[in-house]
C-alpha cells in the first residue's frame, strides 16, 4: 500500500508509487519484443528501472512520449513520485514499446525522461542530479511535476514540456531531468540489465530547491559546466525530431569543438533560457541544411559573437577547443 509522507519545509506530501506485488524487474521475456532475441527484431518494449545504492530513499518522476505508426506519437504522459527505497529496484512507469525502424529518415524514436528528487539530510525537499550509465544519456529538459502523486498528459514538443508550469494551478514545479534514453538507446542483442539505472545519494548529498518559475525566463545563474553543455548537445541532436546529419553514417561519433569561455560564460541548466534556445536553433538550423563531408565522424565548432552563435564544419579541433563528443542517432 502505497503511503502518505509529510515532508518538512516544503510541506510537499508525495505518495509513493512501487511495483505491483508479484511483478518482476526487467524487461518482458516475449517474442520480438526482449533484449533476447534476433536482431531481425525491429522493436522491443522496455521499462526503466531504477535501483537505489545508497542510504537515502528518493523519487522519480518520468516523462514520456510513445511513438505511432510513422510519425504519428502519442501525447507525452508526465507522472509521479515513485519511490525507490535505498537497497532496492523500481521499475518507473509502465513498459514502452521502443523502436528504432524510421523508414527514409521519417518519423520519431521513443523517448523517456526521469527526474529525481529526495529529502536530504539537512530535511529540505528538491531535485537532484544522477550521473547518467548504460543505455541513459544525461539530459537538463525541464518539465513540470506535482505535488502527491500525479499524471497528465501533454500534446507538445520537447521544447515545450515546461510551459505547463505557466498553465498549472498551485502546487506545480518545473524540475530538470538528469537522464533520458531514446528508441535506439537499445538494442535485442543488448544484455537484460542495460535500462538499470544505479543512484547512490548519502547525508552529504544536496537538494536543489523546486519552485514555480515562467518557462521563458531568464538565464540561469552561475557559470556553465561542461556536463551542462554536453546534456544541451545531447538534447539538440539526439531528441525527436532533430534534423538528421546528413552526409555521416547513422550512429557515428559527432565532435563539437567550442572554447572553454563559450561553455564556462554562463550557466546552461535551464534549456528554456534565451541563450540556450539561441544554440540549439544554431546548431538545428546548420545540421539541417549541411551534409558533412568527413565521412565517419561529422565535427564542427560553435562559436559565440555577440548574441549570435556561428556554426561551421571543421577537419579538427584547435588546441584552444574543448571537444565534446556524443553518438549520432542511428
Amino acid at each position: 500500500m502505497n503511503q502518505l509522507r509529510v515532508l518538512s519545509l516544503t510541506t510537499l506530501i508525495l505518495l509513493s508509487a512501487s511495483r505491483l506485488p508479484g511483478q518482476s524487474l526487467g524487461p518482458s521475456p516475449r517474442p520480438c519484443t526482449s533484449h533476447r532475441v534476433p536482431s531481425t527484431c525491429k522493436e522491443i518494449y522496455v521499462q526503466p528501472v531504477v535501483c537505489n545504492d545508497g542510504t537515502i530513499s528518493f523519487y522519480v518522476v518520468r516523462a514520456y512520449m510513445d511513438i505511432g505508426f510513422f510519425s504519428g506519437h502519442e501525447p507525452w504522459v508526465i507522472e509521479g513520485w515513485y519511490e525507490v527505497e535505498p537497497g532496492k529496484c523500481e521499475k518507473i512507469g509502465p513498459e514502452q514499446r521502443y523502436t528504432n525502424n524510421k523508414i527514409f529518415g521519417v518519423g520519431y524514436d521513443a523517448v523517456t525522461l526521469l527526474a529525481f528528487a529526495f529529502l536530504d539530510s539537512r530535511g529540505a525537499w528538491g531535485a537532484v542530479k544522477v550521473p547518467v550509465g548504460e543505455a541513459y544519456e544525461p539530459s537538463n529538459q525541464q518539465f513540470c511535476v506535482q505535488d502527491g502523486t500525479f499524471r497528465y498528459t501533454r500534446d507538445s514538443e520537447q521544447s515545450d514540456l515546461p510551459r505547463e508550469c505557466d498553465r498549472a494551478p498551485a502546487g506545480y514545479h518545473l524540475i530538470s531531468a538528469s537522464v533520458a534514453f531514446y528508441g535506439y538507446s537499445f538494442r535485442p542483442d543488448d544484455p537484460g540489465d542495460r535500462d538499470y539505472l544505479h543512484v547512490k545519494l548519502g547525508p552529504n548529498d544536496r537538494a536543489i530547491p523546486l519552485g514555480k518559475q515562467a518557462s521563458s525566463g531568464g538565464a540561469a545563474q552561475g557559470p556553465g559546466t561542461n556536463e551542462e553543455f554536453q546534456a544541451v548537445l545531447t538534447d539538440t541532436i539526439r531528441s525527436p525530431g532533430a534534423p538528421r546529419l546528413r552526409g555521416s553514417p547513422a550512429g557515428s561519433f559527432v565532435q563539437v569543438c567550442v572554447l572553454p569561455t563559450v561553455v564556462k560564460k554562463q550557466s546552461w541548466a535551464n534549456p528554456q533560457s534565451v541563450r540556450t534556445k539561441a544554440l540549439k536553433d544554431a546548431i538545428r538550423q546548420f545540421t539541417a541544411s549541411h551534409s558533412f563531408s568527413g565521412g565517419g565522424k561529422a565535427r564542427f565548432s560553435v562559436r559565440e559573437i555577440g548574441d549570435r552563435f556561428i556554426v561551421e564544419e571543421v577537419k579538427a579541433c584547435s588546441d584552444d577547443d574543448d571537444d565534446f563528443n556524443l553518438q549520432s542517432p542511428k
